[in-house]
């Protein structure tokens, strides 16, 4: 085959749509068995720099270093004005 007509077969490859849709769909197959055969534990490393997180944890958590927890079990209550009524009937 001359280079001319490699040349001309590459071009009408490259322009065709169904080839690019093939490119496509072999991505997303190669990242479905990329994330199937991932690592067993999906942990990720979050570093947070200084104020407040509200974070939901079900479950255990392992810890490396040291974490002070302070809970707020009390509830601040102000009564300003109580009336006693009775109702015989």
């Amino acid at each position: 085959m001359k280079f001319s007509n490699i040349k001309k077969k590459l071009s009408q490859l490259f322009n065709s749509q169904l080839f690019w849709i093939q490119v496509c769909a072999i991505g997303i197959w190669l990242l479905v068995i990329q994330n199937y055969f991932g690592r067993e534990d999906g942990a990720q490393s979050v570093y947070v720099v200084g104020g407040n997180v509200d974070a939901n944890v079900r479950g255990s958590v392992d810890v490396d270093n040291t974490v002070s927890v302070e809970v707020e079990n009390t509830v601040p209550v102000e009564v300003e004005n109580t009336v006693k009524t009775w109702n015989i009937f």
